[in-house]
């Protein structure tokens, strides 16, 4: 590769539209995937398309979600384009079902339920995949699924990145009307993901011995799905239709999936608030935006102490933390017939370049969510994920694997924050936009805090 931060280790794959590779970023000392893109033209033709991808590369990488590749750089030299992506440690769901045969429905829907949530969030950016399949969507080590391979997605209204008329994407995973010069848009990678998921079950719906064959399938015959469909029968069919406008949108079809998924299935599926590690709850959603709004009333961030009767209380930025050992747990969960309580809240960071988001911590989980006007309404936009997946500082501790007690941001240091875990602290930084972070000072103990002593 050209430029002298990234070092290519050993190829991952290729195909028509790139080579990946791993590599090594010198900079930040980590692994990543580097995808060579191949423009296949010359002169103007091939500045244009350069062009093109430079705008892609920037759309996508303003995406932030659990289930979506995080785009890092794009490098641009001597004419050729490298898209430096998140190296996601994991076999794709390809080669998953290769070597472990057709998933159950459950375990479909669960895919399904995640891959939704990512094409949410990359047509609401102005984009689309158009190659959604197996071997486009990697598992992480937890089981999570990331959509990935964003070299032949296009922005909306910039035109691929192919020839014009040319076919992109994978043969048996095409929308109907990208076959006949219909519009492309949101729908057309819903038809993919139908596809995605009849194949996870046992059987692509349009399988025929050749290319033209399957073409024509897509494109006429109904669609031949998998005996094993079971309960997903009715999505997977409003996903294949042939018009895109009878196609369900993102949310219906997420209404019609969730309920055959397991209640972990997706990074926006939690479990019931259950007891944790030193008394800590996990994060319900529906109580994330009121505790945002507690703890930045002066705009600054909340440190939030439990007593024995499950009651939270916020404290501003300029109170000292207490080490949380002093605080015992709740005594009891509450009987099933008891009002429910208000999730409890660890503590609450802000994001250092966006205002309206903030990191909010329960127990060994977290997730990013950003304020609707004045009320207690909010979207989460990453999570939840557990701190051990946090890399460069949270995972490196074991007490800050465990959960968090308070966030105090550095006064005048925008990116700079003070973490406290116990009778531990230590000084961050986290980076714009990527957010990513290192340990400038620390761990150590509240010992060597002299105003703690």
């Amino acid at each position: 590769m050209p430029s002298d931060r990234y070092v290519l280790l050993d190829r991952l794959g290729s195909g028509g539209m790139g080579t990946v590779w791993r590599a090594t970023d010198q900079l930040l000392g980590r692994t990543v995937a580097v995808k060579e893109m191949h423009l296949q033209a010359t002169g103007k033709a091939r500045a244009d398309r350069a062009a093109r991808a430079h705008r892609e590369a920037h759309a996508i990488a303003r995406i932030s979600h659990p289930n979506v590749v995080n785009v890092h750089d794009l490098v641009i030299e001597d004419e050729r384009l490298w898209l430096v992506m998140e190296f996601v440690d994991g076999p794709s769901l390809k080669d998953r079902v290769a070597a472990a045969g057709p998933m159950s429905p459950s375990d479909v829907a669960g895919v399904g339920l995640q891959l939704l949530s990512a094409l949410e969030a990359v047509h609401a950016a102005g984009a689309l995949h158009r190659d959604v399949k197996p071997a486009n969507v990697l598992v992480r080590r937890d089981g999570r699924v990331v959509l990935c391979d964003f070299g032949i997605a296009a922005l909306t209204g910039a035109g691929p990145l192919t020839e014009t008329g040319a076919v992109v994407g994978s043969y048996e995973y095409i929308a109907p009307e990208r076959l006949n010069g219909g519009a492309v848009g949101p729908a057309s990678d819903l038809f993919s993901l139908g596809v995605t998921l009849c194949v996870l079950l046992g059987r692509s719906p349009f399988a025929r011995p050749e290319a033209a064959g399957v073409l024509h399938a897509i494109a006429r015959a109904e669609p031949e799905l998998p005996p094993a469909a079971g309960p997903l029968r009715p999505v997977l069919e409003a996903l294949l239709r042939k018009d895109p406008a009878a196609r369900p949108s993102v949310a219906e079809a997420s209404a019609m999936v969730r309920p055959l998924a397991g209640t972990d299935a997706t990074a926006y599926d939690l479990p019931m608030p259950s007891p944790a590690p030193r008394g800590r709850r996990l994060i319900g959603l529906a109580g994330i935006a009121v505790a945002v709004l507690l703890g930045v009333a002066a705009t600054t961030v909340a440190l939030t102490s439990r007593s024995t009767d499950g009651a939270t209380a916020a404290a501003t930025g300029t109170a000292s933390p207490a080490p949380p050992s002093s605080v015992p747990p709740s005594s009891a969960a509450p009987s099933s017939t008891a009002p429910a309580r208000p999730t409890r809240i660890d503590a609450v960071m802000p994001v250092p370049d966006d205002p309206e988001q903030y990191w909010v911590f329960s127990g060994d989980r977290y997730v990013r969510t950003t304020l609707e006007g004045e009320g207690p309404g909010g979207q989460v936009t990453y999570g939840p994920s557990r701190l051990d997946g946090w890399p460069g500082t949270f995972d490196r501790v074991g007490a800050f694997r465990q959960g968090l007690d308070a966030v105090l941001p550095v006064p005048g240091v925008r990116n700079d924050y003070w973490v406290f875990s116990g009778t531990q602290y230590m000084k961050i930084r986290v980076t714009d936009v990527a957010y990513e972070d290192t340990v400038l000072e620390g761990p150590d103990t509240l010992r060597s805090w002299s105003a703690l002593r």
